[in-house]
C-alpha cells in the first residue's frame, strides 16, 4: 500500500475527509501540510463527534482531526510498531522521521494476514552446562524470561514477522520443548522437530532437515533480540549472497593504558581505550544449497561452515542489527536479559 493514498490536505473539508475514509477502507487519515508534516489523524469516530459538536460538513478537516495521535519513528523496526499498536488497539500507525514528515504508514492487516514462506530453524539442542543447575531439569531455551520461556518469547516475535513454518533441532531434554510446543497450532505456526541422536554442532544438525526450496532463517535458541527478522530476509535476498550472517556491535574497554610504540620509541600512549568490533550474533539466512556442504552425521558449528564456504570463494553478506541483543548462555547474561526484557518485551 501507498502511504501516500491515506493523506489528507488540511483545507479539504469534513465531507471529503468523509468520502476519501469510505474510498480507502482503512478507517483513518493522516492530515498533512504541503511539506507532507502530519498534523494529525481523522478516524469515523473523529468526524462523527465533530459534527455531534456541531461541526458542519463544510469546515476544514483540522476542525475535527485528532492532534495528539500516536506515531511510529523511522527508527523503529516493524516489530516494535506492530507491538505498539497491538497495544494501543490502532488500526493504523504514521511513521514519521525527525523532522515530522510522514515517511510511511503500518497497518494492522500486516500483522494479522502476513505469511512469509521461509522456514526458520531454531537450534535448540544444548545442555546449557554454564547455566546450571537452572539447566538440570529444563533445556537452556526453555529457562523463562519475563513470564514466559525464551523460546516461546522468540517464536512469537518470528511469528509477529509473520513466519509459520518452523524446525526446531532437539536433543537435550527435547520432551520438555516438545511437550510444550507439540505442532505450534498454539500459536498459529507449524513446527516440525528434527532429533539429534547425537550431539551435531549448530550446524551439523541441519543435515537433518527435508528438501530446502527456499532460503531459511537459522537461529542459536539461547538469544533474546528485537531484530527485525523479515528486514534481515529481505536483505539477504537484495545481496544475493549463499548466506547472511547477523553481525551486532559490541564495545570493550581496556583496563589499563595502552602503550604504542615502533621500535623502542613510545608513539603514543591511549588511556583505557575503547575498541568496537562486530560479534556474530547466531542468527543466519542461508539459501538451500548449504545443505549440500554438510556431511551426515558429522559435527559441525555454524562459524566452520561459513568459513567453508569463504574459502571456496562464495558470497557471505553481513547484516547489521541495530536493536537489543542478548546472548543468555551465562547468569550473568540472563540475569541482564531479564532485567532488560521489559524494555522489548
Amino acid at each position: 500500500m501507498d502511504y501516500r493514498t491515506l493523506c489528507l490536505e488540511k483545507d479539504l473539508t469534513v465531507f471529503a475527509a468523509m468520502q476519501k475514509l469510505n474510498d480507502t477502507g482503512h478507517g483513518a487519515l493522516f492530515v498533512v501540510d504541503k511539506d507532507m508534516r502530519i498534523l494529525g489523524v481523522v478516524t469515523d469516530g473523529d468526524i462523527r463527534r465533530g459534527l455531534l459538536k456541531g461541526v458542519i460538513l463544510q469546515a476544514p478537516v483540522s476542525q475535527v482531526m485528532n492532534t495528539k495521535f500516536t506515531a511510529g519513528s523511522a527508527c523503529d523496526d516493524r516489530e516494535s510498531m506492530h507491538h505498539l499498536m497491538r497495544q494501543k488497539q490502532l488500526r493504523q500507525l504514521p511513521v514519521v522521521n525527525a523532522n515530522g514528515v510522514l515517511i510511511d504508514a503500518v497497518l494492522i492487516e500486516e500483522t494479522l494476514y502476513r505469511n512469509i514462506s521461509n522456514p526458520v530453524v531454531l537450534m535448540v539442542g544444548g545442555m546449557g552446562t554454564r547455566l546450571r543447575p537452572l539447566t538440570d531439569q529444563v533445556p537452556k531455551p526453555m529457562i523463562k524470561i519475563g513470564d514466559k520461556p525464551i523460546l516461546e518469547d522468540t517464536v512469537q516475535r518470528l511469528a509477529g514477522f509473520g513466519f509459520k513454518n518452523f524446525y526446531f533441532a532437539v536433543n537435550y531434554r527435547s520432551e520438555v520443548i516438545e511437550n510444550h510446543f507439540a505442532d505450534g497450532k498454539k500459536w498459529d505456526v507449524n513446527i516440525s522437530y528434527v532429533r539429534e541422536h547425537k550431539r551435531l554442532g549448530t550446524a551439523g544438525a541441519l543435515a537433518l532437515l527435508p528438501e530446502m526450496k527456499e532460503s531459511f532463517v537459522v537461529m542459536n535458541g539461547d538469544i533474546v533480540t528485537d531484530l527485525d527478522f523479515s528486514k534481515l530476509l529481505r536483505f539477504h535476498k537484495s545481496e544475493g549472497g549463499l548466506a547472511t550472517v547477523s553481525v551486532s556491535q559490541q564495545q570493550m574497554q581496556v583496563q589499563y593504558g595502552v602503550v604504542e610504540f615502533e621500535g623502542t620509541t613510545v608513539t603514543r600512549i591511549v588511556e583505557k581505550p575503547f575498541h568496537v568490533f562486530f560479534i556474530n550474533a547466531g542468527v543466519y539466512v542461508l539459501n538451500p544449497e548449504c545443505l549440500q556442504l554438510i556431511q551426515n552425521d558429522n559435527y559441525l558449528d555454524m562459524p566452520m561452515l561459513l568459513s567453508q564456504m569463504i574459502d571456496a570463494g562464495k558470497k557471505i553478506s553481513a547484516y547489521s542489527m541495530h536493536g537489543y541483543w542478548k546472548d543468555i548462555g551465562v547468569i550473568r547474561d540472563l540475569d541482564q536479559a531479564r532485567r532488560d526484557f521489559k524494555k522489548i518485551g
